[in-house]
């Protein structure tokens, strides 16, 4: 069971809780998406909600946290999580 997040402007939107299979290429929202607010410095500095702002290694296309590197999705993928409104299995 994973979280994923797809970030526009100013806005997350996050997929949580979900079960998730990379061989089935879909995932599957138990529950609905939200959405809060971030901002995000040059610096590799984020800061989600109210939450204190946290410093990553950080690339054009890649966070590298203290548990996990997250990727840039591919188009399918954010085609996919842009499309996400209610519980349900979602293919990419």
């Amino acid at each position: 069971m994973i979280e994923a997040s797809r970030y526009f402007v100013g806005a997350r939107t996050s997929l949580s809780p979900m079960l998730y299979s990379s061989e089935a290429r879909s995932f599957y929202l138990l529950g609905s998406s939200s959405m809060q607010s971030y901002s995000a410095d040059d610096n590799c500095s984020l800061q989600i909600g109210s939450a204190s702002p946290e410093s990553f290694a950080c690339s054009d296309t890649a966070l590298v946290l203290p548990t996990a590197t997250l990727d840039l999705a591919s188009p399918e993928q954010a085609g996919v999580l842009d499309s996400v409104n209610g519980p349900g299995r979602y293919t990419y």
